[in-house]
């Protein structure tokens, strides 16, 4: 899959990134949530994954942004909160999946899985 990785932390984007190539998968990054938008704009992916903090703009709403653009893309929200989240029984408009950090190699590849070819839903 062609996976978009947006995060402010760059050692985030690079141990995300890392361990997506390492299964095989085309990884691009982002630093913030307007260079994943004109990313978007130049480029089709299969999956988002963004952090939820981020100056300028939360993950969120980035979310909803590439939703209004793309609605059926998948976009998966990775933050420290996803414990809170999981509990509270919903994720955020336009987030498809919650993700906990730190995230674990086989959570990561249990949920990119969640959605590849022959996925359920």
């Amino acid at each position: 899959m062609r996976i978009l990785v947006v995060d402010d932390e760059p050692i985030v984007r690079e141990v995300l990134g890392e361990c997506l190539l390492a299964d095989g998968h085309e990884v691009s990054s982002a630093e913030s949530g307007s260079e994943a938008l004109n990313r978007l704009e130049a480029n089709p992916f299969d999956l988002v994954i963004t952090d939820q903090t981020m100056p300028g703009m939360s993950g969120d709403v980035l979310a909803k942004g590439i939703k209004a653009r793309l609605p059926s893309l998948p976009v998966f929200l990775l933050t420290g909160l996803g414990a809170q989240v999981d509990a509270e029984g919903h994720a955020p408009d336009g987030i498809d999946r919650v993700l906990s950090k730190p995230i674990s190699v086989a959570a990561l590849r249990q949920a990119v899985a969640s959605i590849g070819p022959g996925a359920p839903g």
